[in-house]
């Protein structure tokens, strides 16, 4: 039986953040930072790109699928990071029943 994704195929090095708790700044303002949690290799699929407007300004929404190995942390409450451009993770799925694999649907406004 082949496995869902061959290891040879996460031959992109993206990064995880999750936001640490609010902090108030020196001037009363909220301060949220992200902190980088987990760099890792994945497999990274554009599934789309639209184009929209928004407050009257274009802009374009960028889909991905990402795939990676299993990890029991991850959350939505993380960023991804890839090739500069931060991305809100919509969902997160196994995609074997062995639990090796987990992948990521995610998108940026660009």
């Amino acid at each position: 039986m082949k496995p869902a994704i061959q290891a040879g195929e996460l031959r992109h090095r993206i990064a995880l953040e999750a936001a640490l708790p609010e902090a108030f700044d020196t001037v009363g303002g909220r301060d949220v930072t992200l902190k980088k949690r987990i760099d890792t290799w994945a497999a990274v699929e554009l599934t789309g790109a639209q184009p929209h407007e928004d407050d009257g300004q274009r802009v374009t929404v960028i889909t991905l699928d990402v795939t990676l190995r299993y990890r029991s942390d991850l959350t939505r409450d993380f960023k991804l990071i890839w090739r500069d451009q931060i991305y809100l993770i919509d969902s997160i799925a196994p995609v074997d029943t062995k639990c090796q694999w987990l992948r990521l649907s995610c998108h940026a406004e660009i």
